[in-house]
């Protein structure tokens, strides 16, 4: 900084002594200028006609160029400058550089903010895509249970079984088989048809696996256990929901007797009797 001040001081100096040297210089014209006038008008006077010198032209002393010009001795400015000038330009050169250097670090973090911002829409994008994947294989998973169309189409073919059953009791004479409940014809065709339905939603229940039950179960608000014990609580409350809950214990009798493929149920006289299943039997005219 002192440095610089008196770099600033010396300058200053030279600068006034600039505007001195101009100032002489224009003084010395002026002088000049009006030699030349007065040289001019003395020149006219003495070539005027009737001058009492006569005709005689006159002209002025010549100049001697062999004497040597007043010179003005003075300082030198021009080292003093020349080292200002030679700071000021190192300066501006390193200004430079440095307006250089930060343009490229502005490049360059305005390149890596661009990618960075590619980068995020790309992730978001891949984002928003699994997100509807999931969205659609949830929607999918929770609809599959959900089938309409398909339960009633079997609750039809479960019912015309009970149907032609009612036929072939009426026409012809029942097959015995132990597992399935048979008595009178109404009692018969009722069982018949609990146990049907049961067996159809058992089998049907089971083949959803953990996916599907997972998610009837959170609909029904059922503890999920396994496939086995949760595709038996559902099929009972949906054959308690279809035929009322005042059979329920002769359906799950016959069930279980039906699975292990022998045995009898409890009779009205306190003993057992053979369960028989109504199937369809061809008549005589057929």
């Amino acid at each position: 900084m002192k440095e610089m001040q008196e770099l600033r001081a010396g300058r200053d100096k030279d600068k006034e002594l600039l505007v001195g040297l101009k100032t002489e210089i224009g003084l010395l014209r002026k002088e000049k200028e009006q030699s030349a006038e007065e040289t001019h008008v003395w020149m006219n006077e003495a070539l005027r006609p009737g001058n009492k010198r006569g005709c005689i032209s006159m002209t002025p002393p010549e100049v001697d160029n062999r004497t040597r010009c007043r010179v003005r001795i003075m300082e030198s400015p021009s080292g003093a400058l020349r080292d200002e000038l030679k700071k000021l330009k190192d300066m501006e050169h390193c200004t430079l550089r440095e307006v250089e250097v930060l343009k490229q670090r502005r490049t360059a973090e305005e390149r890596r903010r661009m990618e960075a911002e590619a980068e995020k829409l790309v992730a978001e994008a891949e984002v928003a895509k699994l997100r509807e994947q999931i969205e659609k294989l949830t929607t999918e998973a929770a609809a599959a249970p959900t089938g309409g169309t398909n339960l009633k189409s079997r609750l039809e073919a479960a019912t015309e079984v009970g149907g032609s059953a009612q036929k072939t009791v009426r026409r012809g004479k029942p097959r015995s088989t132990l597992g399935r409940v048979g008595s009178d014809d109404g009692s018969a065709v009722d069982a018949n048809d609990k146990f049907s339905f049961l067996q159809i939603e058992r089998k049907r229940l089971r083949a959803w696996k953990n996916s599907g039950l997972e998610a009837l179960c959170k609909q029904k608000g059922i503890t999920y256990r396994t496939v086995e014990m949760t595709a038996d609580e559902i099929a009972e409350m949906r054959v308690d929901a279809r035929f009322g809950k005042k059979d329920k214990e002769t359906a799950m009798k016959a069930t279980r007797l039906g699975d292990e493929g022998g045995g009898g149920i409890p009779s009205c006289s306190g003993g057992t009797e053979a369960s028989t299943e109504v199937e369809d039997i061809p008549s005589d005219s057929a």
